[in-house]
């Protein structure tokens, strides 16, 4: 989900650790909850006291040549956001709903949702063209209320889609996915507790093109990197069908020695992912199986006082995914990828004048193999990034409510700026049988994910109050970011935004 990350951080209520603090800082990236971090359900309750509500309608436009084969060179779409929580009988309820309505403009090589989700097995055509999506995500998350110790929670995720090319032979999808989280949370002691997520998730996208369609290409149906078949079509349908099964193990200590506390969050879990393809209707035929494991860890220190605080984070992770060919019946592509990253953040308040600094530095090492095509690239890249973020606070009296005990309302400008890139010091490519698709799909996107480029990233808003209705905090901001390479072209992204948070 995407939180408003910084329209509560930002506000000057640092004074005295209230419960808006931590909803401050959660939704900004920069606690130890529980609950945000591993979606664990029971957290809910430990998370924060009080209800809230974010509204938030948003704009953004991609655009560039710095891009992948499979993803679009011009993207708009716009979007409405909003989430909740609020107290029932005992019981606490999260709430989030999503709905965007997508633009997407030279896109090729691809008949479906998501191309590079990791599955290999992709329906595409050689056209680009115009394609118009419409996805709706929501979710539903629930805390009973404590027994002794125990507290027990659930969340269930919901995912529905579809989108259409223009463009002849006018390609057609449908996805819909459905998770279900149960989790556990014991409380030790004051200091530390533990708890635990186990669930599955349930996906299924329909495939259809040529249906209204009066050209007719050929289809290629991706294999691999740079192996595929193709054949003359003039309708087919396909179906993918896909399960997660997925464990975290959580583990949370916290200190208070007057306005100063410290607290440390581990964590670590795993993915198992399959997906099968069935090609046709009346007489359905083997498209290929798709198999991917994921293991991750998270180790983070939180401390925080009276004026500010800091946060350090690590996490790694190990992905590995293995597809097993329709034809050929044994594994042809596979692939390895390993990602180490260290987070860093500190946030103080003074007098009129809030300050953020972030950075953080990734390490990634890349593997992909194809034995039909004899294709094997690798390569280690090394990221980087700082953002600076201020805000001022308005001048003249405030006007303290119920929800604002130290008088803040919450009020005034804000700027950030930020920097980063991308180097790859080692990078390998190999194609001993290359086909057709070679050159036009694998290499080009080699050529992307090993492209060293640098990182720009700026924004400015308001955040103010209305009169009428002065309980509701008010926030419009623009931001850009872009992506600059020497070879490879360049990114650029703008976004605007207009949000409500209400308590």
């Amino acid at each position: 989900m995407r939180f408003l990350l910084v329209l509560l951080l930002t506000s000057p209520a640092l004074a005295q650790p209230t419960p808006a603090d931590s909803l401050r800082l959660g939704l900004a990236g920069l606690g130890n909850a529980v609950w945000l971090t591993g979606q664990n359900a029971a957290g809910l309750n430990q998370w924060q006291g009080f209800g809230y509500g974010i509204t938030r309608l948003s704009g953004e436009h991609h655009t560039g040549d710095f891009r992948r084969p499979q993803e679009p060179r011009q993207r708009t779409a716009i979007g409405l956001h909003s989430e909740g929580l609020r107290d029932v009988s005992g019981w606490r309820v999260y709430g989030d709903f999503d709905y965007q309505k997508q633009l997407d403009e030279q896109i090729g090589f691809s008949h479906g949702y998501d191309p590079l989700n990791g599955n290999p097995y992709v329906w595409a055509d050689t056209l680009a063209g115009r394609w118009e999506r419409d996805h709706i995500r929501a979710r539903v998350a629930v805390a009973a209320p404590r027994l002794g110790r125990w507290q027990l929670g659930l969340s269930v995720p919901y995912h529905v889609g579809q989108g259409s090319r223009l463009l002849d032979p006018k390609p057609f999808y449908r996805f819909r996915d459905l998770s279900l989280l149960p989790s556990v949370w014991r409380q030790v002691s004051a200091r530390w507790g533990w708890g635990f997520v186990l669930g599955g998730q349930f996906t299924q996208e329909e495939n259809e093109v040529g249906f209204f369609a009066i050209d007719f290409p050929l289809l290629y149906r991706l294999r691999g990197y740079g192996s595929f078949s193709q054949s003359p079509i003039v309708s087919a349908e396909r179906l993918v069908k896909g399960t997660v099964w997925q464990g975290t193990l959580q583990g949370h200590w916290q200190r208070q020695t007057g306005s100063q506390t410290v607290s440390w969050l581990g964590q670590v879990g795993g993915r198992i992912r399959q997906e099968t393809i069935r090609e046709g209707i009346a007489a359905p035929e083997a498209g290929g199986v798709f198999n991917e494991t994921v293991a991750e860890a998270l180790l983070a220190r939180l401390q925080t006082n009276g004026s500010g605080g800091h946060r350090l984070a690590l996490q790694t992770q190990l992905r590995q995914g293995t597809g097993t060919d329709p034809i050929l019946r044994t594994v042809n592509p596979a692939y390895t990828r390993t990602t180490t990253r260290l987070d860093a953040s500190r946030w103080r308040q003074s007098a009129g004048r809030f300050s953020r600094e972030t950075a953080w530095l990734m390490a990634e090492t890349l593997d992909y193999r194809d034995q039909i095509t004899r294709t094997n690239w690798s390569a280690l890249r090394v990221s980087a990034q700082v953002e600076w973020l201020r805000r001022w606070e308005r001048s003249g009296p405030r006007q303290a409510g119920p929800r604002q005990a130290d008088g803040a309302d919450g009020q005034g400008w804000f700027g950030r700026l930020g920097a980063g890139g991308r180097y790859v010091p080692s990078r390998q490519f190999r194609a001993l049988r290359p086909t057709r698709l070679t050159a036009l799909l694998t290499r080009p996107d080699y050529a992307v994910q090993v492209a060293d480029g640098l990182l720009l990233t700026g924004g400015f808003g308001r955040d103010f109050r209305l009169n009428a209705v002065n309980k509701l905090l008010h926030r419009v901001e623009a931001r850009a970011e872009g992506m600059l390479t020497p070879n490879a072209g360049q990114r650029w992204l703008a976004t605007l935004s207009y949000s409500i948070l209400y308590l």
